[in-house]
């Protein structure tokens, strides 16, 4: 019940879903099998990146910005509370209030940054970067759910539950063990 995406040519572009507004909830569940490089599980080229990233280093980290692509200060990651372990499904999301990006990982609250939202009419590329050639995602996405407004604390812990119980993936260490989910059949 994933989409197996390859790193090089499988992505999905839709240009009908457009940002509403200057705020943005965005959650997945996704396994990699490359911790090294960009790659990106969903994005919009020109207001946002949700992924891997890192800042030059092979040490990659789940990472999420926002802002115009060519202004934005910074690509680095959310620091090692966010590393990704090739082959382990995660709960990933962001909440944007069109201020501050506060990105969390497995329910984990990570370092949050000022990003600013712009809002934005050209749809979401998922699994690579719009137009298909580079930082394509090598893993599964098992699911992405997009809200247009930022979702207060209890709404994305209920966002984060529900993930947690349809995709049997821990939200905190212990909560229900580490498991795989079963992509054969």
């Amino acid at each position: 019940p994933v989409i197996n995406f390859n790193g090089s040519s499988h992505y999905l572009e839709n240009t009908s879903l457009a940002s509403s507004g200057t705020k943005l909830s965005v959650f997945a569940v996704a396994s990699t099998n490359t911790t090294t490089s960009y790659h990106r599980i969903i994005n919009n080229e020109n207001n946002f990146y949700f992924g891997l990233a890192g800042d030059g280093g092979t040490a990659m980290n789940f990472c999420s910005f926002y802002g115009n692509d060519s202004g934005w200060n910074t690509v680095s990651d959310h620091g090692n509370l966010g590393k990704l372990t090739a082959g382990t499904y995660y709960i990933l999301s962001s909440i944007n209030n069109g201020v501050t990006d506060s990105p969390f990982f497995n329910g984990t609250a990570l370092s949050p940054r000022a990003d600013v939202m712009a809002t934005f009419s050209d749809g979401y590329t998922f699994g690579m970067a719009p137009g298909g050639t580079i930082q394509g995602w090598n893993g599964n996405i098992a699911e992405v759910i997009i809200y247009s407004s930022a979702l207060a604390t209890q709404e994305r812990e209920d966002v984060e539950k529900y993930l947690s119980f349809k995709w049997n993936v821990p939200r905190y260490p212990g909560d229900i063990g580490k498991v795989s989910i079963d992509t054969a059949g």
